[in-house]
């Protein structure tokens, strides 16, 4: 593992999910076909140091900083990887609203997960970033379709597909 250069740069598409389908509260979730899409690239400065830009009407009250849903979980990934963190930019195409019941945090955390993940060489597993993202968001029926897409169910922490389920 390496830290990243400046100027070094990972896109990550994260879908927008619904969740909390029919009994499935706080377990069934799928992702939906609408997408947000974060670039996230290494820029000077110390690893306090991130930067939000938004492209989209709905979220002109997103900020950067130390409480941006992307910057705390790039930081759990540097900490469980052993790095030290770097300062960030992310550059956010939003499709996915803010507010709407759509996931929108789900894909702020998995993005966050993925993207620093990529730029460090990808030293965590699917499986631990899924656990991470679990943990970040409290349950699990956002952040595991955001993160592994389709219909999933997770049920005391083993993760099922919902084959043939139509939605």
């Amino acid at each position: 593992m390496a830290q990243p250069r400046i100027g070094q740069t990972v896109v990550v598409d994260v879908p927008a999910t619904t969740a909390n389908i029919g009994p499935g509260f706080d377990c069934l979730g799928a992702a939906l076909d609408l997408n947000n899409r974060f670039t996230m690239r290494r820029i000077e400065g110390h690893g306090e140091r991130f930067e939000l830009i938004i492209e989209g009407q709905e979220g002109s009250h997103l900020r950067g900083g130390a409480e941006n849903l992307v910057y705390r979980a790039a930081q759990r990934v540097w900490k469980a990887a052993g790095e030290e963190p770097v300062a960030l930019e992310a550059r956010v195409r939003l499709a996915v609203p803010p507010a709407r019941g759509l996931g929108s945090s789900a894909t702020a955390i998995v993005a966050g997960l993925v993207g620093a993940n990529a730029l460090v060489g990808e030293p965590l597993s699917r499986e631990r970033l899924l656990e991470l993202a679990i943990d970040i968001e409290g349950h699990p029926d956002n952040v595991v379709p955001s993160l592994l897409g389709g219909p999933l169910h997770d049920s005391q922490g083993r993760l099922s597909t919902l084959a043939g389920c139509a939605l």
